[in-house]
């Protein structure tokens, strides 16, 4: 019967707890600053039809009406992310960089998680 002896490096198993630690410490990062609990308000259908609408009506190249319509739902429904996204999408679009990242900025602090999600799948 043969006794295998492992020897354990100290400082490799510190490095190793403390990178665990950390990994806990940003996971729950999230349920601390609120963006995990996250809810999204219920939208009637009668208002993505407006957004629809107006985002067919700033593909046409007229964007005054669909901006202004679009926030519009920002103003009644103010932590509905989507009309923000769309927005950003409008003024990126037309050439508006500035814009785009304000409105853009403005959905990631409502919901860092999602809209975070969204942006980087592909």
């Amino acid at each position: 019967m043969a006794i295998i002896v492992l020897r354990f490096n100290p400082r490799i198993i510190d490095l190793r707890i403390k990178i665990f630690t950390l990994f806990v410490f940003f996971l729950s990062l999230a349920e601390v600053s609120g963006q995990g609990t996250y809810v999204p308000p219920k939208i009637p259908a009668k208002s993505f039809k407006t957004l629809d609408d107006a985002m067919l009506a700033a593909a046409t190249g007229n964007i005054d009406g669909p901006i202004k319509t679009i926030n519009d739902l920002i103003t009644k429904y103010p932590t509905w992310t989507l009309p923000r996204q769309r927005l950003s999408h409008i003024y990126y679009t037309a050439g508006k960089k500035h814009d785009a990242i304000i409105t853009l900025e403005a959905s990631l602090a409502i919901d860092t998680i999602t809209i975070a999600a969204n942006l980087f799948s592909g």
